[in-house]
């Protein structure tokens, strides 16, 4: 494992494999550990790096929920580390982060691949509200352990019922609960810049000019189903791969099938792109 700075601190990474640079980013309450079988899935074609997003894991442990902030961190690490543009594979909020970096800074990214974004998830609902509220009050209590879990219950819930928390390997689920730091921050400090992009309407989102493929489990929840349609109907020329009995856990549960909907995303993917400006203002 290695160290990079960026502004206000150090991210951990590894890169692993050779060939096209790819950039992984993972969601909520992860760490480079979370997508291990993903990344070794994926390093057997690609250059793989994959990081600590900072407030995780052994990176800086400044959490923030501005996804401007996550952006840029990938920006620095495309830039200085794999030194060319990347194919950016993100999951769950590292998949908000990267269509945020995609907005912001075109020239850096190939092609994106999304494995189940939250964009807008985060306007206010009634079962949202009814979650942010009960995670805060265990968190208010110091049971910050038993908040991640049901922040981790909820956000794997299968479309026919029940969760795939219930069927987290061990040591995916030790990751998780150990990153509760972060899950304070990022889920219930107030953002006008917010991970879930709530502030980004489908006429920017429909700026984006690279390649984007959209990978979705066929078992998740239907809140998950409707970031899909919102997102296609703003990127019209947007690819949906849908993996079988798959849930938002999809890159732990299949990491197989995820990295063959990874190299079919990028197959036709060209090896050079010209600079284009950004559109999401950092």
């Amino acid at each position: 494992m290695q160290t990079h700075m960026v502004e206000g601190g150090s991210l951990r990474f590894e890169v692993r494999g050779q060939g096209d640079p790819l950039l992984l980013i993972h969601g909520a309450c992860g760490q480079i550990e979370m997508l291990a079988d993903l990344a070794g899935a994926l390093a057997a074609t690609h250059r793989v790096l994959s990081y600590d997003r900072r407030g995780c894991g052994s990176s800086t442990p400044d959490a923030t929920n501005d996804v401007r902030v996550h952006a840029n961190d990938a920006a620095v690490l495309i830039r200085d580390v794999l030194k060319e543009p990347a194919i950016v594979v993100g999951w769950s909020w590292g998949a908000d982060i990267a269509l945020a970096l995609a907005l912001a800074v075109p020239s850096l990214v190939r092609s994106l691949v999304l494995l189940e974004p939250a964009w807008q998830m985060g306007r206010p609902s009634v079962e949202g509200l009814r979650l942010v509220m009960k995670v805060g009050y265990q968190c208010l209590r110091g049971k910050d352990r038993l908040a991640a879990e049901t922040l981790g219950r909820w956000v794997f819930q299968r479309q026919r019922g029940g969760t795939a928390w219930d069927e987290m390997p061990e040591n995916i689920k030790d990751v998780w609960l150990a990153n509760t730091g972060a899950l304070k921050v990022e889920l219930l400090r107030p953002s006008l810049h917010n991970l879930s992009m709530d502030f980004v309407s489908a006429k920017t989102m429909a700026g984006i000019t690279v390649p984007v493929t959209f990978v979705i489990g066929d078992d998740s929840h239907s809140m998950r189903h409707k970031v899909q349609e919102s997102l296609s109907a703003a990127l019209p020329a947007m690819k949906t791969i849908r993996v079988a009995g798959a849930s938002h856990l999809l890159p732990v549960e299949s990491p197989a099938a995820v990295r063959d909907a990874v190299l079919e995303a990028t197959a036709t993917v060209s090896e050079a792109r010209s600079p284009s400006p950004g559109r999401f203002e950092q």
